[in-house]
């Protein structure tokens, strides 16, 4: 028995999965993603690959499932419910993208898609509301983490460029409008 079978690292299984992708076959990676994220819950390569092509293939509730499972055994992971997030907004579940977005913050108040998820998740909301006042506080609430993208992220103009453009608008903030 070699030396790499006794002692398999993450690094060794990771890149076992990148070489199995490489040479295109997807059925033996996502196999070494799931046996990944079993035998590795620390390393996030294989969770998130895994989690990304659930979402790219549509495979969203086989996605959830698996995600509830992780969280069941351990649930103090941020990712799981950065996931989590990512999957309700997906699925055009704001409120739910708005509450995982902020499991995941309480553990990890630096993760700048959390952040993210949760401003688009409040800018969504107010597609949707005919109450002005309503919809005026949803603006409020989505300003707060959409200028922490900002803050953490000042060079991504690209991502939140446009929302804190519709925020300061909608909100009649001037200044910041302006700027």
């Amino acid at each position: 028995i070699s030396l790499a079978n006794k002692v398999e690292s993450s690094a060794l299984s990771e890149y076992k999965a990148r070489s199995v992708l490489h040479l295109g076959d997807t059925i033996q990676w996502i196999k070494l993603l799931d046996e990944g994220v079993d035998k590795y819950p620390g390393c996030n390569y294989f969770f998130l690959n895994m989690m990304e092509h659930y979402m790219r293939e549509g495979q969203l509730s086989k996605g959830l499932a698996r995600i509830d499972s992780l969280v069941r055994t351990d649930g103090d992971r941020a990712v799981y419910w950065f996931a989590m997030s990512m999957f309700a907004l997906e699925q055009g579940e704001h409120e739910k993208c708005v509450r995982m977005s902020d499991e995941c913050l309480k553990r990890d108040s630096t993760n700048i898609d959390a952040y993210y998820n949760k401003g688009i998740s409040l800018l969504n909301m107010t597609l949707s509301e005919d109450d002005i006042k309503a919809r005026r506080k949803l603006f409020q609430q989505a300003l707060k983490p959409m200028e922490k993208v900002r803050e953490l992220s000042p060079e991504s103009i690209d991502r939140w460029g446009n929302p804190l453009y519709r925020i300061y608008l909608n909100l009649n903030m001037g200044k910041k409008f302006e700027e």
